[in-house]
């Protein structure tokens, strides 16, 4: 080649040597360019510019800086726009862009290109709320990336089908765990789900059922917490497989607590709190398994202290008896079921240390509806001429409809239960 020609149009300059290049790799000794009539001489970078890359010459970068600069001004300004979109479409602070969006290429995509896929996204899971549209997004802004037909409508399909659920559902599941929309079918999604059914022994409609109630179980690791939690179960608390099955079919959300932080502490508090024994702390969770994730502080504690205080006048060895009879009674409030409760009887029976005796024998009386069950039923009893005591409270709030009116009628016999 001849160096001597300084070449005036780039765009032939860069034709012109990928077709001497071309010759000369036929072995061609000049170069004839028929629409020049003459011999072309280009003036080359020097050798030094030309890298070999995997065994192949590569052209010096300044020959296409020009264009890579436009490249990069355009796409400065894509994703300016995408962000403007963001905000606009979803309402996200500028500063919550940068959080969110730090580890996510979310905006490189074209703007028109996400719309587009919001709009898909929303018609597909029938979602007429822009605002749970909203929260799906921001919970999991990846969304947005994911292509709708080779992905987004495939794994929507396969969660119908492999969990045999509606439409309804399935946007439920959804819209509380966006990200398993993220999660590979073969490599995740799948392995979980026969995990599951393997271990808990149950069919298809069944972990369809636990996943509608706790669909974060399919975010965690079947080696990591699933295995861990349920040999928790079995091991701290002697649970038969049978046992452990029932516990997450009542409480599936105990697949995701965490054994030491969380289950752990609360066995070991109870276990002290009410001076109880492996045995009798086993029937206790196995009764009532939430108490493995309930708040200590703001919800066992201050319902044992309540009963202590309250209803037992301290006596301690009571408050154990009570709760191995029924649990549950950690759940009800203080304000809305306890009180009202206690009070309730009170008034009825006339006698305070009465009053106490009953709820203390039967503790799932807490657990009735006073304005829905007890107090139109003690007007009916009051109106049929019944006497008030502790197993007419028995009778209102066991029996059933059908038992209640029969009870009602003067010449009708009527059962008692034992306090």
């Amino acid at each position: 080649f001849d160096k001597n020609l300084n070449h005036k149009n780039d765009q032939t300059m860069i034709l012109v040597c990928a077709v001497c290049i071309l010759f000369a790799a036929l072995g061609a000794d000049a170069f004839l360019i028929d629409d020049f009539h003459h011999t072309v001489k280009i003036k080359l970078p020097s050798k030094d510019a030309w890298k070999l890359t995997n065994g192949i010459i590569q052209p010096p970068t300044t020959l296409f800086a020009s264009s890579s600069k436009t490249s990069r001004v355009q796409e400065v300004e894509s994703i300016s726009k995408t962000r403007e979109w963001l905000i606009d479409r979803f309402g996200y602070s500028e500063e919550s862009l940068k959080r969110k969006l730090r580890d996510s290429d979310f905006t490189t995509h074209d703007f028109l290109k996400l719309e587009t896929r919001t709009i898909w996204l929303q018609e597909f899971l029938s979602l007429t709320d822009d605002e749970e549209l909203k929260k799906l997004v921001k919970r999991f802004p990846k969304v947005l990336t994911l292509k709708p037909d080779t992905n987004l409508e495939t794994k929507i399909q396969y969660l119908q089908t492999r969990l045999e659920l509606n439409d309804s559902k399935v946007q439920s599941i959804i819209l509380k765990f966006p990200p398993l929309l993220g999660l590979s079918i073969e490599d995740n999604l799948e392995p979980k789900l026969l995990y599951l059914e393997e271990r808990l022994q149950f069919n298809k409609t069944q972990i369809g059922k636990i996943i509608t109630r706790q669909p974060n179980i399919l975010g965690l690791s079947v080696n990591g917490k699933l295995k861990q939690n349920l040999a928790w179960l079995q091991l701290q608390l002697g649970f038969t497989d049978a046992e452990v099955s029932k516990i997450v079919w009542k409480i599936p959300q105990l697949l995701c607590c965490s054994t030491s932080n969380k289950m752990e502490k609360n066995l070991n508090w109870l276990r002290k709190r009410l001076d109880l024994t492996d045995i009798e702390i086993s029937k206790i969770i196995l009764k009532h398994p939430q108490l493995l994730y309930y708040s200590i502080d703001n919800r066992m504690e201050p319902k044992l202290e309540w009963l202590q205080h309250r209803l037992l006048s301290e006596n301690h060895a009571a408050l154990a008896v009570i709760i191995a009879k029924f649990p549950t009674v950690l759940s009800c409030s203080i304000q809305r079921n306890l009180e009202p409760t206690l009070d309730f009887c009170i008034q009825a029976v006339g006698n305070e240390e009465a009053a106490k005796s009953i709820l203390t024998k039967n503790p799932r009386i807490f657990s009735y509806s006073l304005e829905n069950r007890l107090k139109p039923r003690l007007k009916e009893a009051k109106k049929a001429g019944l006497t008030i005591d502790g197993n007419c409270i028995l009778r209102m709030a066991k029996y059933t409809t059908e038992q209640w009116k029969a009870g009602l009628k003067p010449k009708e016999k009527r059962r008692k239960l034992k306090l």
